[in-house]
């Protein structure tokens, strides 16, 4: 704005200089004045009378004057229009100014009223978010607690079958037929003879008890010779028992007759206490409390030598090997 007054005020035409008068130009001044001067010498002592003097300008003087005052005149004109088109110009800019402030002040406010929006907005969000996260919380704690007590629930149940069953198996052990061996005797064992071992079962349980099968195995070894981990039974079994019952405190007496003989080393060296003779065998029965699950009853004897005699008389010992002495 400021340059483009400073171009309008370049722009505008410069009065003339101003011309003085030199001593060619006042002559004729000068020579009516020495007139005046003199006719005022001659009359003193008069009383001095009014007069005007009438000073005639010439043409140029004239056109010059009408040329200064003309060139004033537009130069007032300029300065005016100037000065106008600054004050159009100040409004101009004033009006832009206020146009624009106010439209700066409607974008803050925009700007504030959605800065304003968009953070009540986002603090609705976490609001929301908080309490959906405490919701979950309260559902996931629901939750836990629900698995925990389903938990403990199926841990009672489990621990309350448990306890019925253990309470069952105790009432079927208790009800149920025990086939045990109560009594061991070998006829014919001599040496070339064919022994014969007669065993005594006993039911010592509340259940009668079906005889299935009867097995046993004369094993004589050196005294310093273990016996097997597990045990075998090459020796011979009774199967027909045909309807051989046993009910509870009964005796049944079985006798099974070995394949081979006795040979005289084996004979000899039990007899001297060289070597170790064991009978071992098992009986397996079932019952009517379990229907048709079978139970079987391992047992193991050592034949001693001090205690037999030629007699009739023979001890057997128990021998306290867990493998040889179950009862299922």
């Amino acid at each position: 704005m400021h340059s483009l007054l400073l171009v309008l005020l370049l722009a505008q035409p410069q009065p003339p200089p101003h011309r003085t008068e030199g001593p060619l130009s006042g002559g004729k001044d000068q020579a009516q004045a020495t007139q005046v001067k003199s006719d005022a010498k001659d009359g003193q002592g008069a009383t001095p009378k009014p007069f005007a003097v009438a000073i005639q300008k010439t043409k140029d003087e004239t056109a010059q004057e009408q040329q200064a005052r003309d060139e004033q005149a537009s130069l007032s004109r300029w300065t005016k229009a100037l000065g106008g088109l600054s004050i159009l110009l100040a409004l101009g800019s004033l009006i832009v100014y206020v146009i624009q402030a106010n439209r700066l002040k409607q974008t803050i406010t925009t700007m504030d009223k959605i800065a304003k929006d968009q953070t009540r907005d986002m603090q609705a969000a976490i609001a929301q978010s908080a309490r959906a996260a405490a919701a979950m919380e309260v559902s996931s704690k629901a939750a836990r607690d629900t698995v925990m007590i389903a938990s403990q629930q199926a841990h009672a149940a489990a621990n309350q079958t448990a306890i019925l069953m253990t309470q069952l198996e105790i009432q079927r052990a208790a009800e149920r037929a025990w086939v045990m061996l109560d009594g061991l005797y070998l006829s014919q064992f001599k040496p070339g003879a064919t022994p014969v071992a007669r065993i005594k079962l006993k039911n010592c349980g509340k259940n009668p008890a079906f005889i299935l099968e009867a097995k046993i195995t004369i094993d004589i070894r050196g005294q310093d010779e273990a016996l097997a981990a597990t045990p075998e039974y090459p020796g011979p079994s009774a199967h027909d028992f045909g309807s051989a019952v046993l009910t509870p405190d009964q005796i049944a007496t079985v006798a099974i007759k070995f394949d081979g003989d006795v040979a005289p080393a084996d004979f000899a060296g039990v007899k001297d206490q060289t070597r170790t003779m064991y009978v071992y065998g098992f009986v397996e029965y079932r019952d009517t409390i379990c229907g048709d699950e079978s139970h079987r009853t391992n047992w193991i004897r050592r034949f001693d030598v001090h205690g037999s005699d030629e007699t009739q008389k023979q001890v057997f010992a128990l021998v306290p090997v867990k493998a040889y002495n179950q009862a299922t």
